[in-house]
């Protein structure tokens, strides 16, 4: 694959470039600044188009986008075995406004061998790959290794991460083994540790038999005991039945003995009472009525006092009197009156507001200002905001006018050049026609007659003849058509003239319509017509608005004068009387509001004075009839008259239930000792309850003996069928680490095999991959003659990182200088070009990589590069002289 030719429109700074590649190593020598990088990315682009990203940072797009702004690409013509394509790309900000179109370039026509995924198709790598192989930017001789790369070299990465860790997975293996093998005595593998294990496991199954027989002896004397414990608790429960039945008839008579005593008593104190009572027993329904009414008197005496306290004094109630008592006043004739109040508060408040505001009156004194001169119309407004309209057509108009006069212009003159140049083809012809007269002539008089001599000088004269009249006629045609195509672009030059100049006129005439208006206005001056206009109309729409407000205010405080001056009078003349009384009189400025405001708490005062006083006289009639109840029951029974009315009852209600509940009492105990007396014989002799109770504690001892010596021996039961139960569980155990230890064998021998495949899988690897790369790098090193670098101390890894082998350790390329590194890095890439492209050899392009390299190294270099150049295409870009290689 080759380069042929290219053409730029415009890719950076470049523009209408066109440059010819040919075979071999192509050299760009150019200063700085030239855009020998904006090139090198250009025939990139051409391959892969252009990355579009929506990150922040300038992308590629952006960078190479043309600083005037004009068309974006250009096109490429490359060879590819015996066919030969020119690709055209165009590119937008974005990637959906790049175009792409592919020729053939011998026929011209479209080709559909290729798409636009160009690169991808022809090297089979992404743009990533062609980056890190073929394409070299200056200070980024580095490569490595791209998904891209990987499937072009045989997926090298897909056993990548196994090969840089084989070491480790080498290690973590024989780590595993030693886990399962190790016969060490402090820390032991696991095989050992399960030998050892199913060892113990023997040992404890043997004790088996011997638990067995110990257990079966501890539950046979458990057995007894239980027995003998069941017995003892039958008999004790026969013997607490015994203790139950003579406690409780002990208890009995002891309380058949207590309830004669009590009998006894009971009549006593009843002979007794009968004499207080000796008006008789008040029922229960008695004593509540006296209590309620007792109650209720006392409630209605306070009453009554805090109703006399609470009643104005005798002036205070005279003032009331005479402030109502001739002038029937409600509740609702105040609230009536507070309206009228707030109503005319807020007629004064809006008196007082029904004002435009300072920054209103004081914009509308600039508006009148502003519109001295002419107050617009609405016709007017949008008259000139057409005309500015207008304006900014024609200026639009203007310039394509003047494009297509410049346009115009040019295609004349270069009609002018083509007619220079047909005059040269005339002289070409007629020199001929000479020429072939001339030879007829020597033919005819320097040359011996014969036919063939004839023949020539004939075809001379008459081939002279025939040319001359022909390029007459086509230089007469030639200049015809010429003329009538000069005076067509001369009509069209002079038309176009014509009609800018036209709107040139058009244009002055409109302006002088906008400015005649806009002197009208104190107008801030701006680039836009339309903008001036539509301030003039925004501040006419205040003006207007401003004016309305203006009558609006005006009206309204007319109206509400008027009804403040009703309101007035009206309050006035209800509320005399009260300002009088209240030293408010309103003729002479009193407060209306502190008028209602006393006016109402008097009224309200005045309203509870006549309650007070209806209330008082009903209390004093019903607290005379309670105490007349209350004195009436107290003096029927003799109880002590120190003592309050209230005591009294409860001391005669206190007495009235004693007596009942002591005679309920007394009927109570006669007959629980009669029925005491038909159930038992006082007098019979039997066993008491303390004998009973010493022979439960002799029961009771030996019991809790039983419980003691069971408890123990279930104990020991249990700690014997706990053991004969872990030994049986270590039979389950011993099963389990027989199956471990055939399982640690097989893996052991599992492991035995993963590492010999491990190192047999490596050395092919090696091989047959990395073999080739690590080859190519020492070769082209080898080639470079490199003072103090051994080639065969440098390697590759599978990331294609160069290393370097020192003194028995592997160390990175960042250990070398810089000029070091870039060589072989460069090395490196050679490599890689090398395995990637066996068959078809692709074009190489170097953007001044050898910036790093001293005079020596620079030498050496291009030679390498002159070498490559031999079977393949190189396009090698440099700024200096010194990096330009001497055939280029």
């Amino acid at each position: 694959m080759r380069l042929v030719s290219c053409y730029i429109a415009g890719f950076g700074r470049i523009k209408d470039f066109s440059y010819d590649f040919h075979d071999g190593l192509n050299g760009v020598l150019e200063e700085n600044g030239w855009g020998k990088t904006t090139f090198s990315v250009f025939i990139k682009a051409m391959f892969y188009g252009m990355e579009y990203s929506r990150r922040k940072e300038l992308s590629e797009r952006e960078h190479y986008l043309p600083w005037d702004g004009g068309t974006y690409g250009g096109n490429l013509t490359f060879a590819i075995g015996d066919k030969t394509y020119r690709v055209e790309r165009t590119f937008g900000k974005k990637d959906t406004e790049d175009t792409f179109a592919l020729y053939d370039a011998d026929t011209g026509l479209a080709s559909d061998d290729y798409t636009d995924s160009l690169g991808e198709e022809i090297f089979q790598v992404d743009r990533d790959a062609f980056e890190k192989s073929v394409f070299i930017p200056q200070e980024a001789l580095e490569t490595g290794m791209t998904d891209s790369l990987n499937a072009k070299m045989g997926n090298l990465s897909a056993v990548r991460d196994d090969m840089n860790n084989f070491d480790a997975a080498i290690k973590r293996v024989e780590d595993a083994k030693k886990i399962y093998a190790s016969r060490g005595a402090v820390n032991p593998g696991k095989l050992i540790r399960v030998r050892n294990a199913i060892s113990e496991c023997n040992e404890a199954l043997d004790k088996i038999p011997a638990l067995n027989s110990a257990f079966e002896q501890k539950d046979e004397i458990l057995g007894a005991q239980w027995a003998e414990y069941h017995a003892l608790s039958e008999e004790k429960r026969v013997l607490l039945d015994k203790i139950a039945a003579q406690s409780k008839k002990e208890q009995e008579l002891g309380a058949y003995r207590e309830k004669q005593v009590s009998i006894e008593s009971a009549k006593e104190t009843l002979e007794e009472m009968e004499d207080f009572f000796a008006a008789g027993v008040p029922d229960a329904e008695t004593f509540g009525v006296v209590e309620a009414t007792e109650r209720d008197w006392a409630v209605d005496r306070t009453r009554l006092a805090e109703l006399m306290e609470r009643l104005p004094d005798e002036a205070e109630q005279k003032r009331l009197e005479e402030l109502f008592d001739d002038y029937d006043v409600q509740r609702e004739d105040i609230e009536r009156w507070n309206g009228e109040v707030r109503r005319i508060h807020a007629l004064q408040i809006e008196c007082q507001h029904l004002q435009m505001s300072e920054e209103d009156r004081s914009l509308l004194q600039e508006l009148r200002i502003y519109f001295q001169k002419k107050v617009p119309t609405a016709d007017e407004l949008t008259e000139t905001m057409n005309q500015a309209s207008l304006l900014a057509q024609i200026d639009g108009q203007m310039e394509a006018l003047e494009e297509q006069y410049r346009d115009a212009e040019m295609e004349t003159k270069q009609l002018m050049r083509r007619r220079k140049a047909g005059t040269g083809g005339f002289a070409v012809a007629v020199l001929i026609s000479l020429v072939l007269f001339a030879g007829g002539v020597v033919f005819h008089f320097y040359t011996l007659p014969s036919t063939v001599t004839n023949l020539v000088q004939w075809i001379c004269f008459l081939g002279g003849a025939l040319l001359l009249v022909v390029s007459v006629a086509v230089v007469i045609r030639s200049r015809i058509m010429d003329k009538r195509t000069r005076l067509d672009a001369q009509m069209e030059l002079s038309d176009a003239a014509r009609v800018l100049e036209e709107k040139r006129q058009q244009r002055v005439d409109v302006a002088a319509t906008c400015h005649e208006f806009l002197q009208n206005f104190l107008v801030t001056p701006t680039e836009s017509l339309q903008q001036m206009v539509v301030e003039i109309q925004r501040k006419a729409d205040s003006y207007e608005r401003l004016l309305e407000a203006e009558h609006k205010y005006l009206d309204q405080t007319a109206e509400s004068m008027d009804e403040l001056s009703g309101l007035q009078v009206s309050l006035n003349a209800s509320l005399a009387h009260f300002g009088i009384c209240y030293d408010e009189n309103l003729e002479d400025g009193g407060d209306a509001d502190v008028i209602l405001d006393r006016l109402e708490k008097d009224l309200k005062a005045y309203n509870n004075l006549l309650d007070d006083r209806k209330a008082v006289l009903e209390l004093k009639q019903l607290v005379a009839s309670q105490e007349d109840v209350v004195r009436g029951f107290v003096s029927k029974y003799p109880t002590n008259h120190e003592q309050s009315y209230h005591e009294q009852i409860q001391n005669v209600h206190l007495t009235a239930e004693q007596y009942q509940g002591l005679k309920g009492r007394l009927e109570r105990l006669q007959q629980e000792v009669a029925e005491f007396e038909e159930r038992y014989d006082v007098n019979e002799e039997v066993e008491g309850v303390e004998e009973l109770q010493a022979k439960q504690a002799q029961i009771d001892e030996r019991m809790a003996q039983l419980r003691d010596m069971t408890a123990k021996g279930k104990s020991e039961i249990a700690e014997i069928a706990e053991e004969i139960q872990q030994l049986e569980e270590i039979a389950e155990d011993l099963e389990e680490y027989r199956r471990q230890e055939k399982e640690i064998e097989e893996r052991i021998a599992l492991l035995d095999d993963t590492m010999r495949y491990l190192r047999q899988a490596r050395e092919v690897f090696l091989s047959r991959y990395m073999g080739p790369l690590r080859k190519g790098l020492r070769r082209y090193l080898n080639e470079l003659h490199i003072t103090g670098l051994d080639p065969e101390q440098v390697d590759l890894d599978m990331d294609l990182n160069v290393l370097l082998q020192s003194n028995g350790a592997t160390h990175k390329a960042e250990f070398l200088s810089a000029g070091y590194q870039d060589i072989t890095a460069l090395c490196a890439r050679f490599a890689l070009i090398d395995a990637l492209y066996e068959q078809e050899k692709p074009m190489l392009i170097l953007d001044d990589p050898f910036t790093n390299f001293d005079e020596s190294k620079i030498a050496t270099s291009l030679d390498l590069l002159g070498k490559l150049s031999e079977n393949r295409q190189v396009l090698y870009f440099t700024c200096h002289e010194s990096r330009m290689p001497k055939d280029a």
